[in-house]
């Protein structure tokens, strides 16, 4: 009987932890997601500003974790689309949370861990092709 109740008392607070983890984890990921959708809209905003004599340099206000993790963000492209994707981990991985779209089209590239220093977000037109270059550090 004391062996049952053990047994029974043990997956209760396993079931206990998990469900906390994962009540947890949804703010986070919805946190995440905000970053993510932030700097996409910065990242447009100097997409739509480039012109050919121009470029365009700022610092994004971004928190330093989500939670007690730390994040990372880049930004990617292909031949249709550009987008600002992001994920949890000190390391950038294949695996994003994340994903917003950027309007225009740009090349994008560059990356951002958090914890890292700050994220700096440079736009400039290269042969009439609007860069955007994503920056981590001081």
């Amino acid at each position: 009987m004391f062996l049952a109740m053990t047994i029974v008392g043990t997956l209760l607070v396993f079931s206990f932890n998990s469900f906390a983890s994962t009540l947890r984890f949804v703010p986070e990921k919805e946190q995440l997601y905000n970053i993510t959708a932030h700097v996409a809209a910065k990242a447009t905003d100097l997409t739509v500003l480039a012109t050919s004599n121009s470029s365009a340099k700022i610092i994004l206000s971004l928190p330093i974790s989500v939670g007690n993790r730390q994040y990372w963000i880049r930004l990617q492209n292909n031949t249709y689309q550009s987008w600002v994707e992001g994920g949890f981990g000190e390391t950038i991985t294949d695996s994003a949370l994340c994903k917003v779209s950027i309007t225009g089209k740009p090349f994008a590239t560059g990356s951002y861990v958090s914890n890292l220093g700050i994220a700096t977000l440079k736009c400039y037109v290269n042969e009439s092709v609007v860069q955007l270059i994503l920056t981590s550090g001081g």
